[in-house]
C-alpha cells in the first residue's frame, strides 16, 4: 500500500515538471487597458524577469522585443511600422482586446511566435495598404475572435497570405472583409 503511494506521488510530480509553463521572457510586452496609439511607450508594460514594469519604449522600437500582447479592454491603434519585428502577436485575453491598424500605409512584422487572436479579441486592418509579415510563425484565430478587413473599394478582394514559411492554422473564427 506505502509503495502504490510512494509510486503514485512520482507520477503526479513528474508529470507536473514535464507540464510546459505559459511564463513571460524578458522583452515581452503587455498593453495597459486603456486606448492607446502603438507608440505610446508609457502605456506598454514590460516583464523585466521578475515582474511587469512601465515601459520606456513602444514593441518594435528596439530590437529584441518578444510577444506582445493586447489585453482585455485594451484599443490599440497602429500609428507607425515598427524599425524592428516583434517575436509573437497575442490580440485579448479571452473576452476582448483591440488591435487596429489607422488609416495608413503600416507594415507589422511578426517573428516565428505568429499571431493568435483569442475569443473577444479583434484584429482590424483600415483602409490603406496595410501588411501583416509573419516570418515562420502561425496565424490562428480562435473561435471567437475577429480578423476584420476593410477596404474603400467594396470590389478589393482579401486574401489572408503568409510568406517565408508562416501559415494559417485557423480561421474558425470570423473573417470579416467589407
Amino acid at each position: 500500500m506505502r509503495f502504490t503511494r510512494v509510486a503514485g506521488l512520482c507520477l503526479l510530480f513528474a508529470l507536473l515538471l514535464s507540464t510546459p509553463a505559459n511564463a513571460q521572457n524578458v522583452g515581452d510586452y503587455r498593453s495597459t487597458i486603456a486606448v492607446f496609439n502603438w507608440t505610446a511607450a508609457s502605456s506598454w508594460e514590460q516583464w523585466d524577469g521578475s515582474t511587469w514594469v512601465q515601459s520606456s519604449s513602444y514593441p518594435g522600437q528596439n530590437p529584441g522585443t518578444g510577444t506582445v500582447t493586447i489585453r482585455n479592454g485594451a484599443v490599440v491603434t497602429i500609428n507607425v511600422s515598427p524599425a524592428n519585428p516583434i517575436g509573437g502577436l497575442v490580440v485579448g485575453e479571452g473576452t476582448s482586446g483591440i488591435l487596429q491598424f489607422d488609416n495608413a500605409n503600416r507594415t507589422l512584422n511578426i517573428g516565428s511566435g505568429g499571431v493568435m487572436v483569442n475569443a473577444g479579441g479583434t484584429f482590424q486592418f483600415g483602409n490603406a495598404a496595410q501588411t501583416l509579415t509573419v516570418n515562420g510563425g502561425s496565424v490562428r484565430v480562435n473561435p471567437g475572435g475577429i480578423f476584420q478587413v476593410t477596404s474603400a473599394a467594396p470590389s478589393t478582394t482579401h486574401t489572408p497570405s503568409t510568406s517565408q514559411g508562416a501559415e494559417v492554422l485557423e480561421m474558425t473564427a470570423r473573417l470579416i472583409s467589407a
